[in-house]
């Protein structure tokens, strides 16, 4: 019987080990890292930076806030360069949705990335410093 136990024990473990490797692969495509834009002269971040909000599926989504000039029309998400983005299928970053909130302060407008979870998870709690938008 103890055989048996040491056995089981050492098969799970092993097994979670494969899981693990697994799916850290599905997390961090080896083809997806973000084509690096040229930037914006400043970029201005939202404040708060980022937040959560509980979307049309019932999940929670991660926003990533900005301020670009009001008559900005064109928003293309971005990465730093070699930042894997296409985390488990959702595509790459210049997929990702840009939402125009409406809210004008000045010269600008707010508007907010909805950045994956997986890419949050993976890339852990200052994620939104690996994120950016380009706009025209």
């Amino acid at each position: 019987m103890k055989f048996l136990k040491i056995f089981l024990f050492i098969f799970v473990l092993s097994f979670c080990a494969f899981v693990l490797v697994k799916t850290s692969s599905l997390f961090l495509s080896s083809n997806s890292s973000s084509d690096y834009i040229s930037t914006n002269e400043v970029e201005k971040r939202g404040n708060p930076v980022h937040s959560w909000m509980i979307g049309a599926d019932h999940l929670p989504h991660m926003k990533v806030f900005f301020w670009v000039p009001k008559n900005s029309t064109t928003f293309i998400p971005y990465a730093n360069k070699g930042v894997k983005t296409n985390v488990i299928g959702h595509g790459p970053i210049k997929q990702w949705t840009v939402i125009q909130t409406g809210k004008v302060s000045g010269p600008d407008k707010l508007i907010f990335m909805l950045v994956p979870k997986t890419f949050v998870f993976t890339h852990g709690p200052n994620f939104y410093k690996l994120t950016h938008v380009y706009y025209k």
